[in-house]
């Protein structure tokens, strides 16, 4: 039986796949996904590039202080790091709200040969090697501010789904004729 945390898990990679529907995405689970359960694709017409490859990885939010700030570590594959993924969604989520950001592969390579990444040392590790991010989300001013890292590089931009990264991933302008 799937946990809970499975569960949220999933439903952060329909959360992330309903932002880009309602935006005009050809975004779908494939029927059998080789067991990347947490990736999906998003189509996009009249590109070069045709199909993007999109893994959402999530964490909860669970130790607030005082309801200002969170700090959580997510985990990703190293598999992120050759090329195999286009776009890593983090899915940072409590039980109030959620903060979706998408982040380029080669974003995520950037911030991990730049040291911010750490590997994660794991007992009797059976599958791919990963390596992880800490982020924390600052709700101390008007609007969110989200960090990685130890040197708390400001990656908010990446979660800006009004604009920013969203709009330089998957830009609208593509859709116009469609």
């Amino acid at each position: 039986m799937a946990s809970e945390k499975q569960f949220r898990g999933e439903a952060m990679v329909y959360a992330t796949m309903s932002k880009l529907l309602l935006r005009g995405y050809n975004a779908a689970k494939p029927i059998f996904d080789e067991g990347d359960g947490d990736d999906f694709w998003v189509a996009l017409k009249g590109s070069s590039d045709r199909i993007r490859k999109i893994q959402v990885k999530s964490a909860r939010l669970t130790k607030w202080d005082k309801r200002i700030s969170m700090s959580v570590k997510i985990q990703m594959p190293q598999s992120i790091l050759d090329g195999t993924v286009n776009v890593v969604v983090v899915a940072l989520w409590d039980e109030q709200q959620s903060f979706i950001g998408l982040f380029d592969a080669s974003d995520v390579r950037m911030l991990h040969d730049s040291g911010i990444g750490g590997s994660i040392n794991r007992k009797k590790l059976t599958h791919t090697p990963h390596f992880g991010f800490r982020f924390k989300v600052d709700l101390s001013q008007a609007s969110p501010r989200v960090t990685c890292g130890t040197e708390s590089r400001d990656v908010t931009r990446h979660f800006n789904w009004r604009g920013g990264r969203w709009d330089e991933l998957f830009p609208l302008e593509r859709w116009a004729n469609l």
